[in-house]
């Protein structure tokens, strides 16, 4: 059964409970129609997941592929393992490892922004830094 009541997928929310419908949404990338199976909808409710897809299929395998082109490797200036972040680091923020950000990310309770930084760096200043001064 396809459920086209709602061919938005902006901000739609998928429900907590009850019987999951096909939805057709549209790829805000693209404008095309794409199928939200009642599977996939089960498969993001069993992640955690709250929003359903804006993205078709084929837009978002064009994006995951286009941010993985821009991973740069970097040594994490908290622990020092290497790790992948999705730009170039300019030195306004350190660059942090996935771990380490999970785990500052979690100590903050929130999603660090720019203004941010300050306050996530207190609260584990790393011993020794790992940046290469220009000389």
């Amino acid at each position: 059964m396809i459920d086209d009541t709602n061919s938005s997928a902006v901000n739609m929310e998928i429900a907590a409970e009850g019987p999951l419908v096909d939805q057709t949404l549209e790829c805000r990338d693209c404008g095309d129609l794409f199928l939200f199976t009642a599977v996939e909808q089960a498969h993001y409710r069993e992640k955690g997941l709250k929003h359903a897809p804006s993205r078709c299929p084929s837009c978002r395998k064009k994006n995951r592929e286009a941010v993985q082109a821009t991973m740069v490797q970097v040594d994490c200036r908290r622990c020092g393992r290497r790790g992948f972040i999705p730009h170039v680091p300019d030195g306004s923020i350190d660059a942090l490892c996935e771990s380490c950000l999970l785990a500052i990310k979690q100590k903050v309770g929130v999603s660090p922004e720019p203004a941010d930084w300050s306050q996530l760096q207190a609260l584990n200043p790393p011993a020794e830094t790992n940046r290469v001064s220009s000389q």
